[in-house]
């Protein structure tokens, strides 16, 4: 995982390698997708 600043914003880079198949591959994105979006609402409702 990787922060980067980008002006007033901050890019998330996020690398998950070995994932063995498809499916499983679905779901870790599933689940980082779920965390980041979690994370964008707590960054909102604080304000920023």
């Amino acid at each position: 995982m990787r922060f980067v600043a980008q002006g007033d914003a901050t890019e998330i880079v996020i690398v998950h390698e070995r994932i063995p198949d498809a499916a499983t591959r679905e779901q870790h994105r599933n689940g980082w997708e779920g965390c980041l979006d979690r994370l964008a609402q707590l960054d909102h409702a604080l304000g920023r």
